[in-house]
């Protein structure tokens, strides 16, 4: 993205609410897991409110191993889900059905 003449990298945060489609977006400079939490804070402010549960796609920020019996998350982010009272759910690694379109 330009800011200003200068060409920079953004990684963009993007919530979208399941059933409304209601979208939130933010751009940060990388991908850690204090941007991801900003991120998820800002959309909770945008959209007034905490969803009951929050789709990620396996970030590896967040999501430090994922396999079929189960999912292991960075504890920083297991304990952000747990004080906003929204239940993190990562979707099955290559799976196109579980983009938060379930």
């Amino acid at each position: 993205m330009w800011i200003d003449d200068v060409q920079v990298a953004a990684q963009i945060f993007v919530m979208t609410l399941g059933v409304s489609r209601r979208c939130f977006a933010v751009a940060f400079p990388r991908q850690r897991l204090r941007e991801w939490l900003g991120g998820h804070e800002r959309a909770f402010q945008h959209f007034g409110g905490v969803t009951d549960r929050v789709i990620v796609n396996n970030a590896k920020a967040m999501v430090l191993e994922h396999t079929r019996e189960a999912v292991r998350w960075h504890p920083t982010y297991a304990d952000f889900g747990g004080y906003y009272g929204c239940r993190p759910w990562a979707r099955a690694p290559a799976s196109a059905f579980t983009r938060g379109h379930t």
